[in-house]
């Protein structure tokens, strides 16, 4: 019996010693390599702006627009929303007169768009003028994966 005992411990320390030594290299191997499915896989955006929209909103502010967006990964081109159809739909949502903050306003509006249209992510700017105070105010909202919009001011 204590044949087999030692036996079977170096045989134990054996292939412990070994995993140290391999284990390293094999792990790192294999955890470093990227996936297949993320090699090569392009990413696409598109961005569009609305600039000078004069509304009733917070006493008559003018609005500058700025939307850019992913689709969804593996969308095929004949179903990328056509961004008049993305426009309107922001336009239509700032028509009334609206009393809520402009942050609220960027969330909704960001929210909406992201849900209603294919789309992976969105990152919404809304600049903001009322002639009164110095200078513009701005509001970004960033859904998803995408690097949110940082547009100067005029």
């Amino acid at each position: 019996m204590r044949v087999r005992d030692g036996l079977l411990g170096v045989l134990v320390g054996a292939a412990l010693a070994l995993a140290v030594v391999l284990g390293p290299s094999v792990a790192g191997a294999s955890s470093s390599r990227p996936s297949p499915s993320s090699v090569g896989s392009p990413k696409e955006d598109f961005m569009f702006q609305v600039t000078h929209v004069h509304t009733a909103d917070q006493g008559g502010d003018t609005f500058n627009f700025y939307l850019r967006y992913r689709y969804r990964a593996g969308l095929p081109s004949a179903r990328y929303p056509n961004f008049l159809n993305i426009r309107r739909m922001l336009l239509r949502y700032m028509a009334p007169k609206r009393t809520q903050y402009v942050e609220v306003l960027n969330t909704h509006i960001c929210t909406r768009i992201k849900n209603h249209f294919p789309l992976q992510a969105i990152s919404c700017q809304f600049q903001v003028y009322n002639g009164v105070d110095p200078g513009y105010r701005s509001s970004i909202v960033t859904i998803g994966n995408i690097q949110p919009l940082a547009i100067p001011a005029p």
